[in-house]
């Protein structure tokens, strides 16, 4: 779901969009001037024969040609993709994920073959975690995925600060 906040800045008002989510032991939230969706999964050891419901007839296809040592992470690279996507839009689940195509563009970046308007970014946070990032095509250049780990104590620290 998206989320905006208006805040003044040197005279004038500028959108500012957020969006959050949390898997095993991250918290993740993406921060931009446009829509943003992000995303983070944990790979578990988990049956995904739904994979077939998620994927689009050329995902699985192309899925279903890979090792099948690496298929079981290449779903929750998948997965993240397409919940960021709908993060972005705001529409979340209630958007079927078959209904959506992504198409690698290299170097991290993914694209949605049925909408042109964004970009994605998919990684890793750890050997067992998946990010993904979406937004608006034109704030590709900016789409840096920069990871600040933080720690409870130093957020409860930072919400102390006298300046806020």
């Amino acid at each position: 779901e998206h989320k905006a906040l208006t805040v003044e800045a040197a005279g004038a008002a500028e959108a500012v969009f957020f969006n959050l989510s949390h898997a095993s032991d991250w918290v993740v939230c993406g921060i931009g001037d446009a829509e943003v969706g992000i995303d983070v999964e944990h790979v578990k050891e988990r049956n995904v024969s739904l994979a077939a419901r998620v994927m689009s007839e050329g995902e699985y296809a192309e899925w279903m040609r890979l090792p099948e040592a690496v298929r079981h992470s290449e779903f929750y690279r998948y997965w993240t993709l397409k919940e960021s996507y709908v993060k972005f839009l705001g529409t979340g689940l209630a958007t079927a994920f078959s209904t959506i195509t992504m198409r690698n563009a290299g170097r991290g970046f993914w694209r949605n073959a049925e909408d042109e308007g964004c970009i994605l970014f998919s990684g890793m946070l750890s050997a067992s975690d998946y990010i993904a990032v979406c937004t608006a095509l034109r704030n590709k250049p900016e789409l840096e995925l920069t990871v600040h780990q933080v720690t409870p104590r130093m957020l409860l620290d930072f919400f102390k600060e006298d300046s806020i």
